[in-house]
């Protein structure tokens, strides 16, 4: 597929053309948080890592044969998006800053941020609902990790070996003041598959050679991606020699520690593809969270970055090959996520698990499957979260007026009290939570069909979110046109 890059009328139109499906919302801060940490007394101390998902993603059909092969090096989509990536208009609504491991303090106050950067207010949030769900059982030490968003397997699992590094590095500074504190990645769209890349970083560290045609597993998907992973580690540098580039070049290198593990990974909205499916049974994780909403027609959509047709919301391999992964699978816990949902035809009608489903039943249908039974994926039909509002704070009101009780506010910031909803939940892989709120609580309840749960599922004060809601009103933009949208993207391409 040929593309004229000078004619930037047309590059404008698919722009405008694609941006009510999958429009940016990043805009990187000028501001690092370096100051050295200092520990601080009461709560178990956690590491709390935002990691965003894919940047403008829609750019990638300016040029799509090279996308489709994942070699976009020294192409238009990758130029365009790398200066769009540094432009801080972008990242008004969502916990994402520069590119790297950056350190987030969390603050209300406007005056921390430069332009506005909502990382800071909304890793605030995050540390508000913890302690409303679980008063200062935890200290929380925020960062973002910025990738560069790129739609290519071998961009994230690259930007993986990044992220394993920085994780590394921020633990040495913290084992050196005596703090020992847990990992915890929470992960939006294609930032899991970064995530779970990790785990084949491990799997290939603790091989002695990597040649070439080497096996690493009879799993054809996971051979082929640790492979992959393999190359990428045969072609860089020492630790020593990577020290002296610049910028996130110089956090390219063969990891020297090489045990690394995560002890919490929670996905929202994460595709789930073949190439890194198989490494949710991977001992890095000690626990993984996978949400999911029915209204996330986003999940599913990405077919330039897989073998597969399209990407899937739902699990299936560790739920098939539970048996032969030869390990208990009780840490993998899949969520499908509800709004407001009446409670008892949410309990009548919930997601049976994996194992009461008839093999016929447990295929998930493709977008394109939904449209060959008539129904219309590109219409709104529920108020249950869309791929957005997981991650996005929503300034602009839903057209169709499928508005829940956390707008503007994304689910994320809630991922306190709906692991509080899961906490004990070992039985299972498959479970339920509909969200609601009367006048006085919010409540997470937890169901799941022919199954009982020791708890009900958890709840909080209201008042919080609408305290949260209220000092982020000074945050929001002074304009949401989406002409200043497109005109932040089109200064790019000239």
């Amino acid at each position: 597929m040929k593309i004229m890059y000078k004619n930037s009328t047309v590059v404008f139109f698919i722009i405008a053309l694609s941006s009510g499906l999958f429009l940016l919302y990043n805009r990187p801060s000028k501001r690092q948080a370096d100051k050295a940490v200092e520990q601080v007394a009461g709560g178990e101390p956690w590491m709390t890592v935002f990691v965003h998902g894919s940047f403008s993603s829609i750019l990638s059909l300016l040029n799509l044969n090279s996308v489709w092969a994942d070699k976009i090096s020294g192409t238009f989509y990758r130029r365009l998006t790398r200066g769009m990536r540094d432009d801080p208009f972008f990242f008004r609504d969502q916990p994402i800053l520069q590119r790297g491991l950056i350190r987030v303090e969390p603050s209300f106050d406007p005056v921390v941020s430069c332009d506005q950067c909502v990382a800071y207010p909304l890793a605030k949030a995050y540390d508000e609902v913890s302690n409303a769900v679980h008063p200062h059982q935890e200290l929380n030490y925020f960062y973002t990790f910025g990738w560069s968003g790129l739609v290519s397997q071998n961009s994230r699992r690259f930007e993986a070996v990044r992220l394993y590094n920085l994780l590394n590095q921020e633990l040495s500074l913290f084992h050196k003041k005596g703090i020992y504190p847990k990992i915890r990645l929470i992960c939006h769209s294609h930032g899991g598959n970064v995530c779970l890349n990790l785990a084949a970083i491990n799997t290939v560290l603790a091989v002695p050679s990597w040649n070439d045609g080497y096996v690493y597993s009879h799993d054809n998907d996971q051979n082929k991606s640790l492979q992959a992973v393999a190359q990428i580690l045969k072609s860089l540098p020492s630790r020593e020699y990577a020290s002296s580039k610049l910028d996130q070049k110089r956090h390219d290198y063969v990891p020297i520690k090489k045990d690394l593990i995560i002890d919490q990974l929670i996905m929202f909205g994460v595709p789930v593809q073949p190439e890194t499916e198989c490494f949710y049974n991977a001992s890095t994780f000690r626990n993984i969270y996978h949400f999911y909403s029915e209204q996330d027609r986003v999940q599913r959509a990405d077919w330039l970055s897989s073998k597969k047709s399209l990407s899937a919301q739902r699990l299936s391999k560790i739920s098939k090959n539970k048996e032969a992964a030869g390990q208990a699978l009780s840490n993998i816990i899949q969520v499908r996520l509800m709004i407001e949902r009446p409670i008892a035809a949410t309990v009548e009608k919930a997601t049976p698990s994996q194992e009461e489903l008839a093999p016929e039943d447990m295929k998930e249908l493709t977008l394109v499957e939904e449209l060959l039974k008539g129904r219309n994926i590109f219409v709104r039909d529920s108020i249950d979260p869309t791929h957005k509002e997981l991650w996005f704070i929503m300034w602009k009101k839903d057209e169709l007026n499928y508005t829940s009780f956390l707008a503007p506010l994304p689910i994320v910031i809630l991922t306190p009290l709906l692991l509080e909803a899961l906490h004990g939940v070992t039985s299972t892989s498959d479970v339920d939570i509909n969200l609601c709120a009367d006048g006085t609580q919010v409540k997470a309840y937890l169901t799941g069909k022919g199954r009982s749960f020791d708890k009900q599922g958890a709840c909080m004060p209201r008042d919080v979110i609408e305290h949260i809601k209220e000092q982020l009103r000074p945050w929001q933009p002074a304009s949401l046109l989406l002409r200043d949208e497109l005109n932040a993207v089109y200064r790019h391409l000239v």
